[in-house]
């Protein structure tokens, strides 16, 4: 279900079939690039056509799918450390899960993606910190909180939920022995250069549907 390419992919100019690209929901043919829909309750994105992606726009909070948005927002002004949110690596995506009325710290990695709850304080701090937290559609985005080797700071983007999948399996496919190595070292500094070349600052970022919305046309899986 889940193999996606660099975020570079979003700046495609030029829409084309894949024959061997269908829509996980209705198998039509689907033009690359395109969007994904999660169905709630069940890990991973589906592929979609751009039909069944509108369908699923703003579903209701009771309804079985909800399409991924496309929008990127990074908050140049995040100064909250990762230790704050006791997250005890410098990478983690941070899930609304109202489902389970809670809020999960997912950690991607070599082994694939590792969850864990965030705690009610911590999720309090982090909301205090970032508009972002408010901005934060459950289910099909996420907080990224990055903080580099050795630096205290850390900085914040809102991200499609398939970003965090994509980050993953970057990761799995370059990662050697216990801290990664040069080459996992140079997927990972080439992952947050393409989502600071597509993203949008938060203060010029509009609301999902708002005009002025930051958008970012599909991606392969």
């Amino acid at each position: 279900m889940i193999s996606l390419p660099s975020l570079a992919g979003y700046a495609a100019p030029r829409a084309r079939v894949d024959p061997a690209q269908r829509c996980e929901l209705c198998a039509a043919p689907i033009r690359e690039p395109h969007r994904h829909v999660v169905e709630l309750g069940v890990r991973g994105v589906c592929c979609a056509c751009r039909a069944c992606a509108l369908l699923f726009e703003g579903s209701a909070a009771d309804a079985r799918y909800r399409s991924v948005p496309d929008r990127v927002i990074i908050d140049r002004d995040f100064a909250l450390p990762a230790d704050r949110l006791g997250i005890p690596v410098g990478l983690a995506c941070i899930v609304r899960d109202p489902a389970h009325d809670r809020v999960l710290a997912c950690y991607p990695g070599p082994a694939g993606i590792v969850d864990g709850e965030l705690t009610a304080e911590a999720w309090t701090a982090l909301a205090a910190a970032t508009q972002l937290a408010d901005r934060l559609e459950p289910d099909v985005e996420a907080l990224l909180v990055h903080s580099e080797r050795g630096s205290a700071r850390s900085t914040c983007y809102l991200v499609p939920i398939t970003a965090m999948y994509e980050l993953a399996g970057r990761l799995r496919r370059t990662w050697h022995g216990f801290h990664g190595g040069d080459e996992a070292e140079r997927e990972l500094a080439a992952f947050f250069a393409d989502l600071d070349r597509v993203s949008a600052p938060l203060r010029a970022a509009a609301r999902p549907g708002e005009a002025g919305a930051f958008d970012r046309k599909g991606r392969s899986a």
